[in-house]
């Protein structure tokens, strides 16, 4: 977290007041709070953080509105924005103190009080200003508090307003500035944004910068008149500024209820394409913006925008709240995008899409990159974490239900080339999350939060990826239509307020029970607490007893961990696990979960419950398996275990592959590759059992199982590098797993209509030319050969799908060194 002194000198006028006046806007008042604040200042002392007792902004003041209005002059070499915020609190417990957040902000010696209808301490209507007796700055924390003489009282409602000015940093985040180069004139381009999550809105305007100090916003925004602003709500209305003729003050509508970190602003020459208003879509007018030159770039999110959100309103049965959604790609951005309510905020990669030279990947990235943003609107925005340890409810859910909208976008029914995005989100989760979850230095879902300057730090795999894996097993073990009612009456409930992870758990176990999904004496919490509360993942081994009448399966559970060496410490550890099966059998073929419960919970549930609970850690079949019948636990990857089985068991599974492995569950032939492989790496298992199950890939003709191959054939090829003969052998041996299936793949310049058909293109190609397989590696240098000898390179495009494959064979069969 970027650190920096604060200069603190000012007067901050405090007035007990009847109830707000905050939609009243006096634009002659605003105006002269441009650059007439400039007033005299002077350094204050920055002090140690133990001055403010607590990194946790005290509840004594509680904003109720915002009145925001800056001035941005957004060209060099200034770079200045001056402002004025109005803040109507209520004071919940006496206190002399007003604390709030702050950052690089110069704030103005004076600071203006107008009036208001009625004064309580003062009959008449001319407010008397009240100046603190002192002032303090937190530099480590961002917390500036001023002591007054005449403290709030309880349940009364007050008014601060604070003048302050600042520069547009070049550091993308807070209020920033952003540039491109107009290419029809060469010149630099300014444009001034913002970027809050998670503690920047302090680096644009004093605020209580926490997110579940919830407040309304009237913004307004004056700048030059050749340029556009828009903000979180429509404009309400435009007026002149009579000190500064060229410019323009815009007055926003006043905003609902969200967090200081949703708050957003945009100054620049932007354009804009609306999208078609659809009979379902609740009126919501919907823009997506962007620079003029690449404006034709946006068509594809304005068309998926709207798609999504509808979805999200039916899914979520909650209607959109806010009359309209902008989406803009901004030239520098940090992140991937941000969700801003009503005007989410892209990295230009991220948004803009090239119907020429944009591949499949590029397709699913925008759309996925939309949905998940969308998605906030509901998760995160209209219900938002109490504070930054239930990061994951906005992430996760964010990114699972993005899956869920791209799903009903590109499946629709009577489609001819379904795409199984469900199947390969779930995958790409488990890629991420498997490797990271498995070391020491991973992290809970739900983590608890010290300081402010950690909260960057959960910005990742974890919270995302395997917060959308536990969302995703929730809605296998409550079943789609269960889980989808206790998400709709949980985001009902706490609509426009804050929330954490128990409150959902409650929603949830409350369908759950009324369906009669989950055992009577089980909740949500149970289950999920031991998902979310700890690092990691379970393995669970899974040992049959052959030749008996019981047929028992016995069930142990740890922690897996990459390194042998740290199991000591983790054994100890234990997870709610929802059991499901597949098998030869068709009787034991079953999707609904047998709990396998942490062994000191057993106990704890009654005896109508036990026919759902696995006992004593085993679990009797009677009739129900042959010993020649072989047993998957886990069916299509529904909960997030690695699993072993018995030697034999294990080789019946590499028989049913061999022969047939369509019978096996496409999932499931994924799960047992990525484990093979990885027990046979940490010595759990023979190489030879690992590369007997691989013997069967060549047969492979799905996308996901041959994703699922060639990760671990990759993490095999990097460790086997430089190891002489060795590696030339294990070349030769991927070669040959590699030779059938690439034999059938089309000619490079041949389409394909299915979105999977076009990714097992990709990556069968990528890997063929990867391992040196000749056909693959002739086929692409002959693209690059007529590509480079076309009469013109514009003309001649490599189909995008290939570019880049094209261009990396190239430089590595070149003369030039690798």
């Amino acid at each position: 977290m970027h650190k920096s002194t604060v200069f603190l000198a000012f007067i901050v006028s405090l007035v007990l007041v009847s109830p707000s006046t905050s939609d009243d806007v006096n634009p002659t008042v605003k105006s002269d709070a441009n650059p007439a604040v400039q007033s005299d200042t002077k350094p204050s002392t920055a002090i140690k953080s133990d001055v403010v007792a607590n990194y946790r902004l005290p509840r004594d003041l509680i904003p109720m509105h915002y009145d925001l209005t800056i001035f941005t002059d957004v060209k060099e070499p200034e770079f200045k924005f001056d402002g004025i915020v109005t803040i109507h609190l209520i004071c919940i417990q006496k206190t002399r103190d007003l604390v709030l957040h702050m950052n690089n902000l110069t704030l103005a010696h004076d600071s203006i009080t107008r009036l208001v209808k009625q004064g309580i301490a003062n009959p008449s209507e001319e407010l008397i200003p009240v100046q603190p007796v002192s002032h303090k700055y937190d530099a480590e924390n961002e917390i500036y508090s001023a002591t007054f003489e005449t403290p709030f009282i309880t349940n009364q409602e007050y008014t601060v307003e604070i003048a302050f000015n600042g520069v547009l940093n070049e550091g993308l985040s807070g209020f920033y500035r952003s540039s491109y180069t107009n290419r029809a004139t060469n010149d630099t381009e300014w444009l001034a944004t913002t970027q809050f999550e998670s503690i920047d809105a302090r680096r644009a305007f004093p605020c209580f910068d926490e997110p579940a100090m919830k407040s309304t916003f009237t913004i307004s925004m004056g700048h030059p008149k050749h340029l556009t602003s828009i903000s979180n709500m429509p404009l309400e209305r435009s007026m002149d500024i009579p000190s500064k003729p060229d410019w323009v003050l815009n007055v926003f509508q006043k905003s609902v209820p969200m967090s200081t970190y949703l708050v957003a602003f945009i100054i620049s020459n932007f354009t804009y394409r609306e999208s078609k208003p659809s009979k379902d879509f609740n009126d919501v007018k919907f823009r997506t913006w962007a620079r003029k030159e690449v404006i034709d770039q946006v068509d594809f999110a304005a068309e998926s925008g709207p798609e999504f959100l509808n979805f999200f309103e039916r899914y979520f049965n909650i209607r959109y709240p806010l009359p309209k959604q902008d989406m803009v790609a901004i030239p520098d951005f940090s992140a991937g995008a941000m969700e801003n309510w009503g005007l989410i905020t892209y990295r230009e990669s991220s948004l803009l899409y090239d119907n020429v030279r944009s591949s499949i990947h590029n397709e699913y990235s925008i759309a996925n990159t939309v949905a998940h943003e969308l998605a906030h609107q509901w998760f995160g925005n209209l219900v938002t974490m109490k504070w930054w340890t239930d990061l994951w409810l906005n992430e996760g859910f964010a990114t699972y239900m993005a899956a869920q909208a791209l799903d009903d976008k590109y499946n629709k029914p009577g489609s001819k080339h379904s795409w199984k995005l469900l199947d390969g989100e779930a995958l790409s989760n488990i890629l991420l999350i498997f490797p990271l979850d498995s070391l020491s230095s991973s992290h809970p879902v739900s983590v608890p939060i010290g300081n402010p300057s950690e909260i960057s730090q959960i910005f990742d795999a974890i919270s995302y990826r395997k917060g959308s894996f536990l969302i995703r097993m929730m809605n296998k073990f409550l079943s789609p239509k269960v889980f989808q009612q206790g998400v709709s009456k949980y985001l009902d409930k706490y609509s426009y307020g804050n929330a954490e992870q128990d409150d959902l758990w409650a929603s949830l176990t409350e369908a759950g029970h009324r369906a009669k999904i989950l055992p009577k004496d089980l909740t949500v919490k149970r289950i999920m607490d031991s998902w979310t509360l700890q690092t990691g993942y379970p393995v669970v081994d899974v040992v049959r007893e052959y030749g008996t009448e019981k047929n028992t399966i016995k069930f142990n559970q740890k922690r897996f961990l990459a390194l042998p060496d740290l199991k000591r410490s983790d054994s100890s550890r234990c997870w709610w696990i929802p059991l499901t099966f597949t098998s030869s059998n068709d009787k034991l073929t079953s999707s609904k979960p047998i709990w396998l419960p942490c062994d000191q919970q057993k106990s704890e549930l009654s005896v109508h419950d036990q026919h759902d609970i696995v006992v004593n850690d085993q679990m009797d079949l009677n009739a129900g398996l042959e010993d020649n019948d072989w047993l998957i636990i886990n069916r299509d990857m529904n909960a997030l275990i690695r699993v072993n089985y018995d030697d034999k068991n294990w080789d019946m599974i590499i028989n049913q592959l061999i022969s047939n492995h369509t019978k096996i569950p496409t999932l499931n032939r994924v799960q047992v590759i990525m484990d093979v492989m990885e027990f046979s790496k940490l010595n759990i298992l023979k190489y030879s059992k690992a590369f007997d199950l691989m013997s069967y890939i060549h047969k492979e003709t799905e996308y996901l199982p041959w994703r699922s191959a060639l990760n671990t054939l990759y993490s095999m090829d990097n460790l086997l590098k430089r190891t002489g003969p060795t590696y030339e052998y294990f070349q030769a041996y991927v070669r040959n797993l590699l030779a059938t299936q690439f034999s059938t793949q089309p000619e490079i310049r041949s389409s394909l209509e299915g979105y999977e058909e076009r990714l097992h293109k990709t990556q069968l190609y990528s890997a063929a030319c990867h391992f040196n397989l000749p056909e693959c590696v002739n086929r692409v240098q002959a693209e690059y050969k007529a590509w480079k000898q076309s009469k013109s390179l514009d003309s001649y495009v490599i189909p995008a799908d290939m570019m880049y494959l094209t261009y990396y064979v190239f430089v590595l069969s070149s003369q030039y060194p690798r």
